[in-house]
C-alpha cells in the first residue's frame, strides 16, 4: 500500500481536498478540539477498507449469516483480511472462533433490524428500554484512581522524571459530562425498581430466535430476484421485506474517499 506508486499518486494528488472533506464529514461546523483525532475504530477500519477496495458490500451477501456478519461483526482490521490482495492465512479460523464465542453477534444484528422497522418515536422509546441492557457502570474502578496516581508519582521519582502538570479543560469537561450522565442513568434505574420483561423485550427474543434459525437454514442468494427459499410460515412477508432492505441500504457519497 505504501510502495505502490499508483496508489501513492491516487491518494496524494488531492490529499488536501480529502482532508477537508473528511473533517466536514466527521466534525461538520464544530470548532476544532484537542481530541478530534479520536474516531470510532470501526469507522476508521471501514474507511480504510473502502479506500483500498477490500470492503464488504451488502449487495454481495448471499445468506442471512453473511448479512449478520456484515452488520454485526466488529469492524476489526482482520475482518477485511478474509479475501483479496491483503488476505491473511488463519483469519477465517479466527473469525469462526470469535463468532462461536459470541453467538455470531446475532443480538447486535437483531437490535439493528428491529430498530430499522420503527419510526423515530418508536426508536427513541426502545433506546430508553435498552439503556438498562447496554449501560456500563464504571464506578467500581474509581477506588483504584488514588492507587494509580500514587503509582505514577513513585514511578516518576524512581525514574527521576519531571512532568509539567497542565489542566486539560476539554478532557476534564468530557469526563464531567460522562460522570453526570452515568449518575443520572443509575438514579433512573433505582427509581424504576425491579425490571420486568415487557412486550418489546419478548418480541426481541422472538426475533433473536428467528434470525438464529434462519442462519441455520439453507437459503438462496439475497439478490437473486430478491427471494428467499425458506420453509413456508418461517418468516412473515413484512419481515422478509425488511431483511431484503438491509441488503440494499442507501449509499452515501463519501467525498474523502473519492479519487
Amino acid at each position: 500500500m505504501i510502495t505502490q506508486s499508483e496508489f501513492h499518486q491516487k491518494i496524494h494528488h488531492n490529499l488536501n481536498e480529502r482532508i477537508v472533506a473528511y473533517n466536514n464529514h466527521y466534525y461538520g461546523t464544530t470548532k476544532p478540539r484537542r481530541a478530534d483525532h479520536l474516531v470510532y475504530f470501526g469507522f476508521y477500519t471501514d474507511d480504510l477498507a473502502r479506500l483500498i477496495g477490500i470492503d464488504y458490500k451488502p449487495s454481495e451477501v448471499d445468506s442471512i449469516k453473511d448479512l449478520v456478519f456484515y452488520y454485526a461483526f466488529p469492524n476489526n482490521a482482520f475482518k477485511y483480511r478474509l479475501k483479496g490482495e491483503y488476505a491473511v492465512d488463519g483469519v477465517e479460523q479466527l473469525i469462526k472462533k470469535i463468532n462461536e464465542q459470541y453467538d455470531y453477534f446475532v443480538n447486535v444484528f437483531v437490535y439493528l433490524w428491529k430498530t430499522s422497522r420503527m419510526d423515530s418515536v418508536e426508536v427513541t422509546e426502545v433506546i430508553e428500554q435498552f439503556i438498562r441492557q447496554y449501560f456500563n457502570d464504571m464506578r467500581y474502578k474509581e477506588a483504584y484512581t488514588k492507587f494509580l496516581d500514587k503509582y505514577i508519582q513513585v514511578y516518576r521519582r524512581v525514574k527521576n522524571t519531571r512532568v509539567d502538570e497542565t489542566d486539560d479543560y476539554e478532557w476534564s469537561l468530557m469526563v464531567k459530562k460522562a460522570s453526570e450522565t452515568r449518575d443520572r442513568v443509575v438514579e433512573k434505574f433505582k427509581k424504576s425498581a425491579d425490571h420486568k420483561l415487557d412486550e418489546d423485550s419478548i418480541n426481541f427474543i422472538y426475533d433473536l430466535i428467528l434470525i438464529t434459525s434462519l442462519m441455520d437454514s439453507k437459503v438462496e442468494s439475497l439478490n437473486k430476484g430478491c427471494q428467499f427459499k425458506i420453509a413456508s410460515g418461517k418468516i412473515k412477508a413484512q419481515y422478509l421485506e425488511s431483511l431484503l432492505s438491509l441488503a440494499k441500504p442507501k449509499e452515501y457519497e463519501l467525498l474523502y474517499l473519492k479519487p
